[in-house]
């Protein structure tokens, strides 16, 4: 199953912005809303959750479609929650191994 899932977007400490969906279809409970993806805008890298294949942001009236090599850290450095909506195209799948939500590396 694949489909388009909006996102709110958190900024923690240390830079590290979580992408995270509202609901997450490959979530086996309400309760466990995995993020899609972590990014670390001073190490300069992000992580994405195994399901998820692009992010879509619309921002002022346009709509980008960012894949995983679209510098994704650069957009969300520019984010304004005002003007900015974001959400990822999930591919929902069956898997016994796979974990869902990203993790961010050290």
């Amino acid at each position: 199953m694949a489909g388009e899932v909006r996102l709110r977007a958190f900024c923690g400490a240390q830079g590290v912005v979580t992408l995270d969906p509202q609901p997450c279809p490959a979530a086996a409970s309400e309760l466990h809303r995995p993020s899609c993806v972590k990014a670390s805008i001073s190490d300069g890298h992000e992580n994405w959750c195994p399901f998820a294949m692009a992010l879509v942001l619309r921002r002022a009236g346009t709509i980008y479609d960012l894949d995983r090599g679209a510098h994704i850290r650069v957009w969300l450095t520019d984010y304004a929650s005002e003007l900015d909506q974001w959400s990822v195209i999930c591919l929902r799948r069956e898997s016994a191994y796979t974990r869902i939500g990203a993790e961010l590396r050290p």
